[in-house]
């Protein structure tokens, strides 16, 4: 990265979250008033749980279908919540918020050249929920040749983890003209930090080391790790994959440091039936394997339990996302740890267990965690908190110390 212009992507870690943007599709708000027991009111149960939480210094900004704003206004008077929100209406009368997973949809990037600072939104071309959200904000609007979900990466203090299916052409890209090494290059330019994957080597399936919940793994990091493109064609065990389809799935950054590397929390997959066992075991090599990688490239990894259960909905044996979550590394008013809201489960599948090891090990590692319930019913389209929030503006992040 030149000197002369320095790109920073927001961190999923760092000072405190300022402000904070949602984008909710017209169906999550169908039939949400008071008593209302459909579809909608089922969907929005977790975010109207994670508002209700939030602290009234925050600053929320919702943005809603133009013509779903009256039914948003409704839903959001009925709540019990103490932070400050902004109802956005987009568009004109048609839909084009379908999706609540505004991480995969958008970026805020600063760039810093010759003295001057701009903040802008980073999305692909004509996205009118992003062209939406750059103007509310006063903030540019900018587009590139490539475009990573958020959901498939987390940017920390110093480092980028991306997963690696977005290396594999073509991509989340425009240009098909680059080659696996040119569309690294482009992510790599989307900010100034070390880019590493989120990936395992078929060669190491089955060498992950058990690790003791809670506890933390760590080797001695290699230079940084760039992905051998040449390898990875030729030889079988060499090639590389990527556990599921994005990195926030199964992996927390902490915005932490054990021995000067940074500390991720990495999911441990646990199987919640029998019949499940043999699908967990799978998952349970993959990640015990990216996990290796992670080491390799200078990352310290503790690891956390994640039940493998069927979905009441679609009757699919999927993870629970305890990993998707909101984290900050600096004390509010009144506070005397950092907070992180953790999605809970429990309130609507037996996994009151795996809800109370989950917030102990945040604990463990110095936090506040905020339980936040009902995220079952978006499980079977593998989403909770981190997938439906976007951090539009946060403090200057904080150098922890490494422990």
């Amino acid at each position: 990265m030149s000197s002369a212009c320095e790109r920073t992507l927001m961190a999923d870690c760092g000072g405190l979250i300022t402000d904070l943007g949602l984008a909710l599709p017209t169906v999550f708000l169908a039939g949400t008033g008071i008593g209302a027991v459909g579809e909608g009111a089922r969907l929005i149960a977790p975010i109207s749980n994670l508002l209700s939480s939030l602290p009234a210094e925050l600053h929320v900004h919702i943005f809603v279908d133009r013509m779903a704003f009256e039914g948003a206004r409704q839903w959001l008077d009925g709540l019990n919540s103490i932070c400050q929100t902004n109802l956005v209406p987009v568009g004109s009368d048609v839909s084009v918020i379908r999706s609540p997973w505004i991480q995969d949809r958008i970026h805020i990037r600063t760039e810093r050249a010759q003295g001057r600072e701009r903040t802008e939104v980073l999305a692909r071309p004509n996205d009118v929920l992003a062209s939406a959200i750059a103007s509310h904000l006063a903030m540019g609007r900018a587009s590139e040749g490539i475009f990573v979900p958020g959901g498939n990466q987390l940017v920390g203090q110093g480092f980028r983890l991306v997963g690696y299916s977005q290396t594999v052409p073509p991509g989340f890209r425009r240009d098909r003209s680059l080659d696996a090494w040119g569309l690294w290059r482009a992510i790599s330019k989307m900010d100034g930090r070390d880019t590493s994957l989120f990936g395992y080597r078929i060669a190491d399936l089955g060498q992950g080391r058990e690790c003791e919940e809670g506890g933390t793994r760590g080797v001695r990091a290699q230079s940084h790790l760039q992905p051998n493109f040449s390898k990875r064609h030729n030889r079988h065990e060499d090639r590389i994959h990527q556990c599921g389809f994005h990195v926030d799935q199964y992996v927390s950054a902490t915005g932490l440091f054990v021995d000067d590397r940074p500390l991720l929390l990495v999911a441990d997959p646990i199987s919640f039936d029998p019949d499940g066992e043999r699908a967990c075991q799978m998952l349970k090599r993959q990640l015990h394997a990216s996990v290796l990688l992670l080491e390799e490239q200078g990352f310290a990894v503790q690891r956390n339990p994640v039940p493998l259960a069927v979905v009441a909905d679609t009757g699919k044996r999927l993870p629970r996302l305890y990993n998707n979550v909101l984290l900050e590394n600096a004390l509010r008013p009144q506070r005397n740890r950092p907070q992180v809201w953790v999605p809970q489960f429990g309130d609507r599948e037996p996994l009151e267990e795996f809800d109370s090891r989950n917030l102990a090990i945040w604990r463990r590692l110095g936090f506040d965690p905020i339980p936040v319930p009902g995220w079952s019913c978006l499980a079977s389209r593998n989403g909770a908190i981190r997938c439906v929030t976007r951090v539009l503006r946060r403090d200057e992040p904080l150098q922890q110390e490494a422990s």
